[in-house]
């Protein structure tokens, strides 16, 4: 039974979709794979990373922070997303520049008429190609003169949706900076790397069905972050729709990642706690979100920082880690 309410509830949003091309020319609150969480060590801090991502997953959320990464960087994920869907990744980043694929679908959903009353059944896919990058004082040298450490980037965007028989297909443009500032220290206490993002989310571009059209709508998200102690990152801010975020990650010996998180929706509140293993550039990372109404989302991901990847001290990690 709790199974069949959590495929009414994806189903709902679905048909709402189709139901809304048919009658106005505009799809409504279809499921998007660019509004679902993405990533999995950002995930395990509810997604509040969008000031500090320096790494490969600065493609799912600030590409600004691509002008960080040096040499070439791999991540992939999966999830089954709410036990319901299927939600996995691919990205690909070499020295401020990448690439990544986003993949989500669903099957056996119930089809239904602008009427309500039952079809065939449906399967929902929705697939999106990024291409981000991430420009710094190294490629921008005016950069070097200003009192911040400040980035810019851009991601281009290019969607993919089938429901049924309906198709449509269109292309987005993302915007997005990453501001760095010198440490504060007040008395004993100290605050470093304390850093703001934002992100302005497809300034311009829709999805096409043919005859219909769906607009992505311009958003932004924002958020600021700081590090305390060389050891824990709190991270806050606020995404689209008026989602906010709050996560924490607390790393031990460079090694262990341990990470908390809740994200505030418009309805409900949803916790994620994750964690991660770095061994010398090869990194596993798993999370965990909660759902009001359907199942838990776990997720988890294979990175590689080529730059940083040390086998023989990775080996000797594991052979100290290891009974």
């Amino acid at each position: 039974m709790k199974r069949n309410k959590r495929k009414l509830w994806i189903v709902a949003l679905l048909c709402a979709a189709v139901a809304g091309m048919a009658a106005t020319g505009v799809g409504q609150n279809v499921i998007s794979v660019l509004e679902i969480e993405p990533g999995v060590a950002g995930l395990g801090m509810a997604g509040a990373v969008g000031s500090r991502t320096g790494d490969v997953e600065s493609l799912f959320y600030n590409p600004a922070g691509l002008a960080s990464l040096q040499g070439l960087s791999m991540t992939s994920f999966y999830s089954s997303q709410w036990g319901e869907s299927n939600y996995s990744a691919l990205g690909i980043a070499f020295s401020g520049w990448s690439l990544g694929y986003l993949m989500f679908n669903s099957k056996d959903i119930e089809g239904r008429d602008v009427n309500g009353n039952p079809t065939e059944t449906l399967s929902y896919k929705n697939n999106a190609a990024l291409f981000a990058f991430g420009l710094g004082e190294n490629l921008l040298p005016f950069l070097g003169s200003m009192p911040v450490d400040l980035s810019i980037g851009g991601r281009l965007k290019f969607v993919s949706t089938t429901f049924g028989e309906t198709q449509g297909s269109g292309v987005s443009v993302d915007l997005a900076t990453q501001i760095g500032f010198n440490p504060i220290r007040l008395g004993g206490f100290s605050v470093s790397d304390l850093r703001v993002g934002l992100v302005m989310l497809d300034l311009f571009g829709r999805v096409n069905y043919g005859e219909y059209a769906e607009s992505f709508g311009m958003d932004l998200r924002a958020g600021f972050s700081a590090e305390f102690f060389d050891a824990m990152v709190v991270g806050f801010e606020f995404g689209p729709l008026g989602t906010v975020h709050l996560g924490v990650e607390y790393t031990v010996l460079d090694l262990l990642a341990i990470r908390a998180g809740m994200l505030s929706l418009s309805d409900a509140f949803t916790f994620t706690i994750g964690i991660g293993l770095d061994l010398q550039g090869f990194g596993i990372d798993y999370a965990l979100e909660t759902h009001t109404d359907l199942s838990a989302t776990h997720r988890i991901a294979l990175t590689i920082d080529f730059a940083r990847l040390d086998m023989s001290s990775m080996s000797g990690i594991l052979r100290r880690i290891l009974p």
